[in-house]
């Protein structure tokens, strides 16, 4: 068998379908797990989870797309360190600093390590979080920037963590902003960067995954009673999807993801 790239969906501490997910997919050796963001928040166990998945590295290639849940608890992680009562001004500061105690100084470590894409092998797919704008003439660093850096090159890093709707110039709508008019990004992305996979966009009455001209989605809402999705990747086959279905409902939907 030859390697494949299986790009897995939002998990949002849902570990015993994420165990589930593995097991159906029979992975070797050589096999590289991309998972696209948002591992923690919302379900049942988000420590469980990361620790589960930083040990599974050791023996398995894992790339970790950094989501908007992880950016923000590492925004927090840093804080904590160098201005606590900054990082007490976050609202979820008491789940934050109960989810760090909970973590292994290796997935500690490991959660740090995510990248804001990657061009998958044969670099006709890239795998993101959320999307990309219109706008965005050049993909942004790989690895996202620090605070430090000026928000001018940190925008186009946390768009595609978090990107839904577009405007009719192709910007990228603030959530809670968005109105009937604009549209969602991935009926306006033209393929400027190869196919998008994608997950932060919930398809909770999706069995498998939502195919756009240049984009799929992935997240099927697991944490929300729908499905784990992965989308398997492999030279000279057509790509295939692998899903677990939920085995409750965790968290209702809710328009801030």
């Amino acid at each position: 068998m030859r390697p494949r790239q299986i790009v897995v969906g939002d998990i949002h501490g849902c570990q015993k379908e994420l165990q589930q997910l593995v097991e159906k997919l029979a992975l070797t050796a050589a096999d590289e797990l991309i998972l696209l963001g948002d591992l923690i928040d919302k379900g049942p166990n988000s420590a469980g989870v990361v620790n589960w998945l930083a040990a599974l590295a050791q023996q398995q290639p894992i790339t970790l797309i950094e989501g908007n849940h992880e950016e923000r608890f590492l925004r927090w992680y840093r804080y904590s360190q160098s201005d606590p009562a900054k990082a007490d001004q976050f609202a979820p500061a008491a789940s934050y600093r109960h989810l760090l105690a909970q973590l292994s100084d290796a997935a500690r470590h490991w959660l740090t390590q995510g990248q804001l894409w990657k061009r998958l092998t044969g670099g006709h797919h890239i795998a993101v979080h959320a999307g990309i704008a219109q706008t965005m003439a050049v993909l942004p660093p790989q690895h996202p920037l620090q605070q430090t850096e000026t928000a001018k090159r940190r925008k186009h890093g946390y768009q595609l963590q978090h990107l839904r709707y577009i405007d009719s110039e192709g910007r990228s709508i603030s959530l809670s902003q968005e109105q009937p008019h604009h549209r969602f990004w991935a009926e306006k992305y033209d393929g400027r960067f190869g196919h998008l996979i994608f997950g932060h966009q919930t398809w909770l009455q999706s069995a498998e995954p939502v195919r756009y001209k240049y984009a799929t989605g992935i997240d099927l809402g697991c944490v929300h009673g729908g499905h784990l999705c992965a989308l398997i990747l492999e030279a000279g086959k057509e790509t295939s999807w692998q899903t677990v279905a939920a085995a409750k409902i965790y968290a209702s939907p809710s328009r801030n993801h």
